[in-house]
């Protein structure tokens, strides 16, 4: 599904922009993308690949001597190493990539940055990658991944945009900007609002709310479900969720419906979620491309880090901490009870 293209100033949609942008300013806004949309779930398996290479090799050790028996030994040991670098590779993705791959669409150079990571298999960190386009070279598209499971037909959509040689449609290049979702209401007027404001600046659009990137315990525990927390981000889930027209409102209450009886399922991957977040570093832009994406020097860009260096950090919010205290319960009389250490309830 093809949008307008980048210089047309009419949208048949509402401009909106609902807390996607890490920054807006006059020079630039900045498009805070998660590099894995599910973090945490890698993390998860790396515990079942250690524990299935252990049991495999233990296995294969105490096989017995014979033809038959050294096949299977042989296969277990090949079995062991394959999940021990399963639970490996799962590792690295999961807590190697940064937390995000910023997008930053100037408004002084009229170009957009793409700061990316990608990994290469004799290397164990990710390698940056970055790119940087014309902002009249770019055309926007929405993508749609359908699926089906042999009970239920399922569709994502994302929003792409396009490099295209100047004054043709041959794509060069293409990177997924936004998803994904189950409707295309939003991407249409996120892709509505850039181009206002690329075209006719800072002024000319909403003031929308900006992401909120901070790290809790308390919404890692809830990030599948975040419209069940009582607070700031439980009542934004909300808001997101009904608040996209009446279609997309039914599909998310349909959804978070049908998810209900995976909550402890959830729970236990929004505790990896915490743990990979954690260990995530931050996206790291070169010096002076971070600057010249910015639209400022570089003299003013250190001591733009400098100030922020000085600024108070944030500290544990008290949900946080109780949720942790409840988890570590939980989990203690699981493992208690699965070990009979514990007596039922």
């Amino acid at each position: 599904m093809d949008l307008p293209s980048s210089n047309s100033k009419e949208h048949s949609v509402d401009v909106a922009f609902r807390r996607e942008a890490n920054c807006v300013n006059a020079r630039v806004l900045e498009v805070g993308r998660e590099p894995i949309q599910v973090r945490g779930v890698l993390l998860a398996l790396v515990p079942l690949g250690i524990a299935g290479a252990i049991l495999l090799g233990v296995l294969s050790f105490l096989t017995p001597a014979g033809d038959v028996s050294l096949s299977l030994r042989t296969l277990g040991m090949i079995g062991a190493v394959l999940a021990l670098v399963g639970a490996i590779v799962c590792l690295r993705i999961d807590v190697m990539l940064p937390r995000q791959v910023p997008v930053r669409f100037n408004r002084v150079t009229k170009k957009i940055y793409w700061l990316s990571y990608r990994f290469s298999w004799n290397s164990f960190r990710p390698h940056t990658q970055l790119k940087i386009w014309e902002w009249s070279a770019v055309e926007a598209e929405i993508l749609k991944m359908a699926g089906f499971n042999g009970k239920i037909y399922t569709a994502r959509y994302f929003l792409s945009l396009a490099n295209c040689e100047q004054g043709a449609k041959s794509v060069l290049d293409r990177e997924i900007l936004l998803g994904p979702s189950l409707t295309t209401v939003e991407f249409e007027q996120a892709w509505a609002y850039l181009c206002k404001y690329m075209n006719e600046g800072f002024d000319a659009v909403p003031k929308e709310p900006l992401k909120d990137n901070s790290v809790h315990y308390i919404r890692s525990l809830f990030v599948y479900v975040p419209w069940m927390m009582l607070n700031q981000w439980g009542r934004a889930a909300r808001q997101d969720m009904f608040d996209q027209g009446v279609g997309a409102a039914v599909a998310n209450a349909l959804v978070a419906l049908i998810t209900l009886p995976l909550l402890p399922l959830f729970f236990l991957l929004g505790i990896a979620n915490y743990v990979a977040l954690r260990f995530a570093p931050e996206a790291r832009w070169p010096e002076d491309m971070d600057a010249e994406s910015r639209g400022i020097t570089v003299e003013e860009l250190r001591a733009e880090k400098e100030r922020i260096q000085h600024q108070p950090k944030e500290g544990p919010r008290w949900s946080s901490i109780v949720a942790a205290c409840i988890s570590v319960l939980m989990i203690g009389w699981i493992v208690g009870r699965v070990l009979g250490l514990v007596p039922p309830i």
